[in-house]
């Protein structure tokens, strides 16, 4: 009888993650799970019981990977706000599978609890308040509209639309903000 091969949910994960960089969230079920790994389904089903409990770590993982972008963007301390949002293009740009899984996925009929916290909001609220001297609501206002450039700009980096350069991103980025500046402290 030839030895059984054990996976930790650690590795599994990670394997699904890798999968899910290679081919998309969408092709992410027992089987391909299982042929990554070379083994059985049993194993994946032994640990998670069902496919939600496996897909609910991958979006916790890939979060996790999302968040090191951010964690990063956080040691250059030159306009930490607009280090956020250059941050959050790289990681579409570098990791589009993983960046349309957090960020492009339809919801509409998910069946998968909201599993995704987004712990850097207190922080880039923060730096558009000390940045800018606005009120902790018109900075939340004024980073909604911010985030919606922003993330225009990384679907685009997500989807091979565009490819912009790093220097290009840095203007579209300065021109949106000092535009929204403007309106907000003229509200």
């Amino acid at each position: 009888m030839p030895p059984r091969i054990q996976y930790t949910e650690a590795q599994m994960v990670e394997a699904a993650v890798e999968l899910v960089r290679r081919t998309g969230f969408e092709t992410l079920n027992a089987r391909s799970l299982a042929k990554e790994l070379g083994c059985s389904t049993q194993p994946i089903f032994r640990q998670f019981g069902d496919m939600n409990a496996l897909k609910a770590a991958v979006l916790r993982q890939a979060a996790k990977v999302y968040n090191r972008y951010i964690d990063e963007s956080k040691k250059r301390p030159e306009k930490p706000y607009k280090q956020a949002g250059l941050a959050y293009i790289r990681f579409a740009r570098e990791e589009r599978n993983l960046f349309r899984l957090l960020f492009m996925r339809d919801r509409q009929a998910e069946a998968l609890p909201p599993v995704i916290e987004d712990d850097s909001m207190d922080y880039i609220l923060s730096t558009v308040v000390d940045a800018t001297g606005l009120t902790r609501e018109q900075a939340s206002a004024f980073h909604l509209h911010m985030w919606i450039f922003t993330h225009g700009l990384a679907v685009m980096a997500a989807t091979g639309y565009a490819d912009f350069t790093e220097e290009e991103l840095d203007g579209f980025l300065y021109d949106e903000y000092a535009a929204l500046l403007r309106r907000y402290q003229n509200v």
